[in-house]
């Protein structure tokens, strides 16, 4: 089965390209659902973050104050706290992942998605057959969070400016899709990559 990694920073628009993925035929596993269906409680990676972050990023009813948690987290200056996020998560959520995976390979699915925003951090990039960088300029990412999370302007300046710069992930990736324009040049991009997919499956197939 073919496996290609979707990444970039948040407000990118990855999760409309595995959209139109999916609309080909091709499932996505998203690695932030995972991560929220792992921190329904009753869940021990919740106690986890609860445990360093302390009690004030859970709610009354014991769920997560996701709010609470990304003011921690992407504050300036909170690299570190960031980190040991990504750290305490990372193993979790790949090894959900993996097990899905190996569910659609059994199922004989010819190829699959991953959108995994931490995909080259995690390691993870190493078990896909293509790597797939999302991008756009950050005033535009700045807005797609706003409108996506119903979140403040400083809140989302404060959340793009804790992402990776976006050479880091198209430097890395082995297709990048800058997803400024139109629905036209995205239909463009988006056609190219399953082209490029398809060939990918002909030349696995030849192997066998």
């Amino acid at each position: 089965m073919v496996i290609i990694g979707i990444t970039g920073p948040s407000g990118s628009g990855k999760s409309e390209i595995c959209a139109k993925l999916n609309a080909a035929g091709i499932p996505t596993l998203n690695a932030d659902k995972i991560y929220h269906r792992l921190l329904t409680p009753p869940s021990e990676l919740l106690e986890l973050l609860a445990e360093h972050f302390g009690q004030e990023i859970i709610r009354d009813d014991g769920t997560l104050d996701r709010s609470a948690l990304a003011a921690k987290v992407f504050a300036p200056g909170a690299e570190s706290e960031l980190e040991t996020l990504n750290r305490i998560t990372h193993g979790r959520v790949l090894a959900k992942m993996n097990s899905l995976i190996s569910q659609y390979s059994k199922m004989g699915c010819s190829a699959l998605t991953a959108d995994v925003p931490l995909l080259f951090e995690s390691g993870f990039d190493k078990e896909c057959d293509l790597t797939v960088a999302v991008v756009a300029d950050k005033a535009i990412r700045t807005e797609r969070i706003m409108k996506r999370d119903g979140m403040e302007y400083d809140a989302a300046v404060a959340r793009t400016s804790a992402q990776k710069p976006e050479g880091y992930y198209t430097s890395r990736a082995d297709v990048v899709i800058k997803n400024n324009s139109g629905e036209d040049e995205l239909e463009k991009e988006v056609s190219a990559l399953l082209e490029k997919i398809g060939e990918i499956i002909k030349c696995q197939g030849r192997k066998k």
